[in-house]
């Protein structure tokens, strides 16, 4: 059940036109997400995660990036962990909206993620702790590259692949064993209004 502006009042009052777009915006992306994801309570989670994005929304200029995408391949033998790091735009062409109910554009991710593979490259856990893991695959998907690959603009997002070796057996345990199978990249910005 894909929301409008229209549905808001009934799981959150009093927002503003702006808020009610943002609101829209994160519960669509997470309804999409669970559902796709094959999870349960998905409209639950989804009103829930839209109704604490507007109620922490910060309407300063900065913003924090953080981005969650499933693994999408796990080499046990070579301890090796791969997957979307982030996604600005879903295959089928629509903009991913944040867990802050941001969206980033994906010429803005190729060049900070460019940076993040200069200065650092290295995983840890929820952005704590130390280096875990090491990054032995990126690359940026924009239209560009995917149509310099040949392939269709709907086969591929937009966004940036990555894989990680994870050297230690029980630092790639850990990691496997946490039941949140996912690489989330972190970052600032500067909000711009959409």
């Amino acid at each position: 059940m894909p929301w409008d502006t229209s549905d808001v009042d009934r799981h959150n009052k009093g927002l503003s036109a702006k808020q009610k777009r943002r609101w829209v915006a994160v519960a669509n992306d997470a309804l999409k997400r669970c559902q796709d994801a094959g999870e349960s309570d998905c409209e639950g989670r989804a009103i829930r995660q839209a109704n604490s994005v507007v109620s922490k929304a910060n309407e300063t200029e900065h913003l924090a990036l953080v981005v969650e995408a499933q693994i999408a391949k796990a080499d046990d033998s070579q301890q090796r962990l791969f997957g979307w790091a982030s996604i600005a735009v879903h295959k089928d062409g629509t903009q991913l909206i944040d867990l802050q109910g941001d969206a980033i554009d994906i010429e803005d991710l190729e060049e900070a993620f460019y940076d993040y593979v200069k200065e650092a490259g290295g995983m840890n856990v929820r952005h704590d702790g130390p280096v875990r893991g090491v990054l032995i695959e990126a690359m940026v998907f924009t239209p560009e590259k995917i149509a310099a690959l040949g392939l269709p603009a709907d086969s591929l997002h937009q966004g940036a692949w990555v894989g990680f070796h994870v050297p230690d057996r029980a630092d790639y345990n850990l990691i496997k064993s946490m039941n949140c199978f996912m690489f989330s990249i972190e970052g600032t910005g500067i909000r711009e209004p959409f």
